[in-house]
């Protein structure tokens, strides 16, 4: 397996990195997971990269952790759109490197923790904004096919509780920039399946935070599933000896039956295109 290779990528902020796990064995196209640490974007914690990254690979996806822009690598580069940015400069590269790392384009995979799951899960529903990425490529380029948020900071209260980094100043943070970053207020048909992780007592990311995501999901008929363990804490990475190490299988099998049952597919393509034909209609 290609252990963390490092690949070139035109961040603005140098501190932002990209590397690679990838599989040795050839069995042709794979299912390309993005992973995005925690840290509550003060760092990027290596306990939610490269390990994670590695499961997958173990698991026979192409891993990639993104170590996005924090405050640990400067203020100026982290703050919104930035780490945005980001994701989407990498879902565009390994799109259009697919060949190359052996992935299918259309099985791309974000997968955070935490505040990642939060950048994951900002990302899912806001790749298509023309305002922030259309510089960067057109928006089918920068779709992302699944989201997997393993205890994401995505409630209301998550948002007030943000660094500075997200909204560009200090605290208080008005009620319009808390909904602007709050997940459920922006799902709708462009969002990606997603499949939700937490812990009923996380002591600082609520699991009603997932549970209110997961409500809004499949209010809008986006393929979802939840999984809440009844024991553990926040920032478990892998979950190694806790009920919930068994989320990397359970998360592989949700994008298995996402990506090879056939009714769920055409589900997911009709729902694109009628994205597609909606956003002709808008012009």
């Amino acid at each position: 397996m290609t252990d963390g290779t490092n690949i070139p990528m035109p961040f603005s902020d140098p501190g932002a990195t990209l590397r690679a796990f990838l599989p040795e064995d050839d069995h042709g196209a794979r299912t390309a997971v993005i992973v995005l640490p925690g840290g509550g974007y003060h760092v990027c914690a290596a306990p939610e990269g490269a390990p994670i990254a590695a499961c997958f690979a173990q698991l026979g996806c192409a891993a990639f952790v993104l170590n996005y822009s924090t405050l640990s690598t400067g203020a100026a580069y982290a703050k919104f759109p930035e780490p945005l940015r980001q994701v989407a400069q990498t879902v565009k590269h390994l799109r259009e490197n697919a060949a190359d790392y052996g992935i299918d384009p259309a099985r791309i995979v974000l997968l955070g923790a935490s505040a990642g799951g939060h950048l994951a899960a900002c990302y899912g529903n806001e790749w298509n904004d023309a305002a922030r990425f259309g510089d960067i490529a057109d928006a089918e380029t920068l779709r992302p096919n699944a989201c997997v948020l393993l205890y994401g900071a995505v409630a209301p209260a998550c948002s007030e509780m943000m660094p500075p980094v997200i909204f560009g100043h200090a605290a208080p943070f008005s009620a319009e920039e808390i909904a602007r970053c709050t997940v459920k207020n922006h799902v709708g048909s462009q969002t990606p399946p997603t499949v939700l992780f937490h812990s009923a007592p996380d002591p600082s990311v609520p699991a009603a935070s997932s549970l209110e995501l997961f409500a809004t999901l499949q209010a809008n008929g986006i393929p979802s599933e939840l999984h809440i363990f009844g024991s553990g804490e926040h920032a478990y990475g892998l979950g190694t000896g806790t009920p919930a190490e068994v989320w990397p299988a359970l998360a592989a099998t949700f994008l298995h039956t996402l990506f090879t049952t056939p009714e769920r597919f055409e589900k997911e393509t009709a729902r694109r295109q009628r994205e597609q034909r909606h956003a002709a209609a808008r012009g």
